[in-house]
């Protein structure tokens, strides 16, 4: 934002903590951190200053916040507008808000507050975290972040389905055999696997990034002249009509190997893949199975929509056309044709001109600075979308067992140059459980989802 010339001159950037730092060593602490050229990153780090302070004292908060004022040759605004990014925990949420509306809300401009996911493990522990914030914000003032909104392939998804007759017309049950929402990741937990144990992937990835992705897709075209809102109305409106996930609809695995990451328990059950299927009970979509599937040390590095059409009476038994719609890397639009010697083609074209101003978080936050509310998730949209995965989840938590799926980690010395003392973790992922691989081959008709598309393009 700096960089793009988005951010007032007045503009001041404070890191608040427990932690014992200076302005100075705040700032050598971020500058590894950005790229451009030193003059551009010196201004940058002009504007950031540190101030110490305990989560649960409003008067350090007010002084931290007084104490920016007297900063020289910084210009004083008759409006002071604030934006409190809360990159902490989700149980400091309330301590943290509390002293922010005590000490910290400016008393002429807006006040915005941005919280981080995890919103809590499941409905219970969503609901008193949003019930905390409730009693302190508005809600047009919470801003609930999830970065995959602000990815240049999600927003495009919208688009797609949305502004283009081409592919909006062909996208309902009587047309469409399956729809499969797939996020692949070719690496483990590598380091972080204690933390990653506490929620595992399916509250990782798929209550959130998946679910947002399924909404954008299957909603009703809402009224734009409504703005943001109408948006968010219309994913609401999908997840109001699908029904909690049930465990023989699901497949759950971890890879071989994740229990000697460092912090995972010995005794760990927490999946590290799942493949899901559930049906949205709308005229458009009732006759049409939508599969989540995400999961870590698998074959690839993507997220993608893959559409599966249903043959057409004339059409002789072979290979289906599928619509896969990419949303990273490289957003595009594929489509799966059948030529008339019965071999597949994939035609390509881009969807996105990518980010504009910087990554998906710069995205959203300048979204934040304009007060529009569209890529944030709303409270009732985050019941609903826990509402659907809270009984699975309690009920995996009591599986005496999980699937082991195979991830292979050999190290290889750095190419070209075999005498080169650095290694490399060559990793070689799968497809993940065979019960999801059986299901991927019978709903899709294919084994690898990127078949057929050339490396190049992914």
């Amino acid at each position: 934002l700096h960089a793009s010339k988005l951010l007032p001159n007045a503009a001041v950037i404070c890191g608040y903590a427990r932690s014992k730092k200076t302005d100075e060593s705040f700032r050598k602490g971020i500058r590894g951190y950005l790229k451009g050229n030193a003059a551009e990153v010196d201004r940058f780090l002009a504007r950031c200053y540190y101030r110490v302070g305990q989560y649960h004292v409003a008067e350090h908060l007010g002084n931290a916040l007084r104490s920016l004022r007297d900063i020289p040759g910084i210009p004083q605004r008759e409006r002071e507008n604030r934006m409190f990014y809360m990159a902490i925990p989700p149980s400091r949420f309330h301590a943290v808000g509390k002293i922010v509306k005590e000490a910290g809300m400016s008393a002429t401009g807006w006040n915005r507050i941005v919280v981080e996911k995890p919103f809590g493990k499941d409905t219970e522990s969503c609901r008193e975290l949003s019930e905390g914030l409730k009693q302190l914000f508005r809600e047009d003032q919470l801003y609930r972040i999830d970065h995959y909104l602000g990815k240049p392939g999600v927003k495009a998804i919208a688009n797609l389905v949305q502004n283009n007759p081409l592919i909006s017309g062909i996208l309902s049950g009587d047309r469409v055999e399956s729809v499969l929402i797939n996020w692949e990741e070719d690496i483990g937990t590598e380091g972080r696997g204690g933390y990653f144990d506490q929620f595992g992937i399916i509250r990782d990835i798929a209550q959130n990034h998946l679910m947002q992705i399924l909404t954008l897709f299957a909603m009703e075209t809402p009224d734009v002249k409504e703005g943001g809102e109408a948006w968010r109305n219309a994913k609401v409106e999908v997840l109001k009509k699908i029904s909690p996930i049930r465990t023989r609809d699901t497949v759950v695995g971890q890879y071989q190997g994740y229990l000697e990451d460092k912090g995972v328990p010995p005794d760990s059950k927490t999946p590290t893949f799942a493949l899901m299927k559930l049906r949205i009970d709308t005229p458009r979509w009732r006759s049409t199975p939508f599969f989540l599937r995400c999961g870590k040390a698998l074959k690839d590095r993507l997220c993608d929509v893959v559409i599966k059409l249903r043959p057409s009476p004339s059409s002789r038994p072979i290979a289906s056309n599928l619509i896969r719609i990419r949303v990273q890397p490289n957003p595009a639009l594929a489509i799966r044709l059948i030529a008339d010697d019965g071999k597949e083609r994939w035609v390509e074209t881009p969807v996105s001109r990518g980010a504009t101003i910087g990554g998906a978080y710069a995205t959203l936050l300048w979204e934040v600075i304009r007060g529009e509310r569209g890529s944030f998730v709303r409270y009732d949209e985050l019941q609903l979308a826990w509402g659907i995965f809270t009984p699975l989840l309690h009920a995996l938590e009591k599986c005496p067992d999980v699937v082991q799926y195979r991830y292979q980690r050999t190290y290889m010395p750095c190419s070209p140059c075999a005498n080169c003392s650095s290694f490399h973790n060559n990793r070689r992922g799968s497809s993940g459980p065979d019960t999801a691989l059986q299901v991927l081959r019978s709903c899709l008709g294919i084994e690898r989802l990127n078949a057929g598309v050339p490396r190049s393009k992914l």
